[in-house]
């Protein structure tokens, strides 16, 4: 998109303020490698970590964890996401 990481996390911010701003919570969503590499702050953003492991390496701080895609619950046909919230 020929945008840099600065601007990317400009741009972010700016998203998360007007959500903010209207009452919705938000997140910032990456998985280990953006989030380490791509995303400033994330000490003080809400993070949803997609990390497809048993046990995450991530250092940072998340509130949920993405841990498998290819999960299975009874009456849902197909994969679905595996996710766990820390409150």
């Amino acid at each position: 998109y020929k945008m840099s990481f600065a601007g990317l996390n400009s741009l972010y911010d700016a998203f998360a303020d007007q959500l903010s701003s209207a009452g919705y919570d938000c997140m910032l969503y990456g998985n280990k490698n953006s989030l380490e590499k791509v995303w400033d702050d994330t000490d003080t953003r809400p993070v949803w970590l997609a990390h497809y492991t048993d046990k995450t390496d991530y250092k940072g701080p998340y509130v949920m964890w993405q841990a498998s895609q290819t999960g299975n619950i009874d009456g849902i046909d197909g994969d679905v996401d595996m996710d766990i919230l820390y409150e």
